[in-house]
């Protein structure tokens, strides 16, 4: 499934390469969404993912926590088995594309 979001980073990203020396940028962004029940606004956490090429070039933006990133990329879902013999399921944006909407306010990079 295609997925296009906005969202501010959450915290700054996780950057590794793997043991073929491939870049991984790991990273959570955050939406508000207003609630129409409740006439208040929720915050909904997205995690994402980015590999080789698309990770170098995201990693050098330095791009920090509370900044505005519109992302294109699919859904992956995986289901495990927890240390507790119960099955879960983890869900993550796996990047295609991505665009800087801006550095937040106050910072001069």
């Amino acid at each position: 499934m295609k997925v296009y979001g906005v969202g501010r980073l959450t915290k700054d990203m996780d950057i590794n390469y793997s043991a073929s020396g491939i870049c991984v940028i790991k990273f959570s962004l955050a939406e508000n969404i207003y609630n129409y029940k409740t006439k208040e606004t929720e915050a909904e956490f997205y995690d994402c993912v980015a590999f080789g090429k698309l990770a170098e070039r995201l990693g050098n933006l330095n791009i920090e926590k509370g900044e505005k990133l519109q992302i294109e990329g699919r859904l992956s879902v995986k289901v495990y088995v927890n240390k507790h013999g119960n099955k879960s399921k983890y869900t993550q944006i796996i990047l295609n594309s991505f665009e800087l909407c801006g550095k937040k306010a106050g910072n001069k990079k």
